[in-house]
């Protein structure tokens, strides 16, 4: 069935590329695969104009592929919103033949605010109903999702991030060897606060980059840089340029930090990362990284020295998990294991 199967990949970049390593690989397994894309906004201040500015690209992606459904046996969506959004527009429409739909980095946060995170839970659960697989990002999400959505457990799978070499090659820098500074970055489901607290009396400069509103409140010491709205270039320079790479998690439940800690791996840097369920899976504490415990700044103070003071020490988990990454992590086995899902659910009637 797959030969003659067609796909269309909803996402938010690489509009077109026909060289990205995801689509290379479902052209040699469907029939047809497309991409369909819109230019998301990226700049924001703080969570709500995220919200503002994000989420009406993610509708108009879904109205868009809602209008080209009956060309494609499936959707698989990059974005997870535009693929709920879809869900909805098609438990509107339950008469109407549809695709298979897909949902890549399925996260669900829960949030502080009790009106907000009801409105959300509905729209995720609503969106739920037409939706065939939840991709999830570690194991333990797709064991626990099915029971908080009251949805079928076959409904959530675990696929690995993988690292696509030929996207973060082409921003491979000539980078210092011994490295200068401890670097930490991402917005989503950090704890700025530990790691900033942590670092505070660490004699090594520290480069940050997030969002404002994941340091609002923390005191920001003399020898920390935080950079804002970097572009990707630059992100990877001061990726490339550290010595290691901490990734400070907020909620030990809910994945974050992957991408950060595969790409941080495949250029050699050793890793230091909260224990979280979404980072277990990926990282082997003491062998391919250091894991620390959730909101303990002694914790991750002490892994921060021991990298510090103990370069062969660096060097060997910098090895490990640069190995691990492009052996097991790599872009192809993710690829491959989501036609495989793909391929079973146009399969099923």
């Amino acid at each position: 069935m797959s030969n003659q199967s067609t796909v269309l990949i909803l996402i938010n970049w690489l509009q077109g590329n026909k060289e990205w390593s995801v689509r290379k690989v479902f052209e040699n397994r469907f029939h047809k695969v497309d991409l369909l894309g819109v230019n998301m906004p990226t700049s924001a201040s703080n969570r709500l104009q995220t919200i503002l500015n994000e989420w009406p690209s993610y509708l108009k992606l879904a109205w868009l592929g809602f209008f080209q459904g009956k060309k494609y046996d499936v959707f698989i969506d990059y974005t997870c919103i535009a693929g709920l959004f879809l869900g909805i527009f098609y438990s509107l429409v339950p008469f109407i033949n549809r695709p298979k739909i897909i949902l890549l980095k399925f996260v669900y946060i829960e949030r502080d605010n009790k009106l907000y995170g009801k409105l959300r839970y509905l729209f995720f659960r609503w969106g739920l109903t037409s939706v065939d697989l939840a991709i999830c990002s570690s194991l333990a999400e797709a064991q626990r999702h099915p029971k908080y959505f009251n949805s079928d457990p076959k409904k959530f799978v675990f696929i690995p991030f993988g690292i696509d070499s030929s996207m973060v090659e082409q921003f491979r820098v000539t980078a210092d060897a011994q490295g200068k500074y401890i670097f930490a970055a991402g917005f989503s489901n950090r704890d700025y606060p530990t790691f900033i607290n942590a670092v505070s009396s660490v004699d090594m400069p520290v480069v940050v980059v997030a969002k404002k509103y994941n340091l609002d409140g923390c005191q920001i010491p003399p020898h920390v840089q935080v950079f804002y709205d970097i572009s990707r270039q630059e992100y990877y320079d001061k990726l490339q340029n550290a010595a290691f790479v901490v990734i400070p998690i907020n909620d030990p439940t809910v994945s974050a930090g992957q991408l950060l800690a595969l790409e941080a791996m495949y250029f050699g840097k050793p890793v230091i990362a909260t224990k979280t369920q979404g980072l277990i899976d990926y990282i082997e504490d003491g062998y391919s990284g250091l894991l620390v415990t959730p909101s303990n700044v002694e914790s991750m103070r002490k892994a921060i020295l021991e990298l510090k003071n103990n370069p062969r020490r660096a060097r060997n988990i910098s090895a490990t998990g640069q190995a691990v990454v492009k052996n097991k992590f790599n872009v192809e086995n993710f690829a491959n294991s989501l036609a495989d899902y793909a391929i079973d659910v146009i399969d099923q009637n």
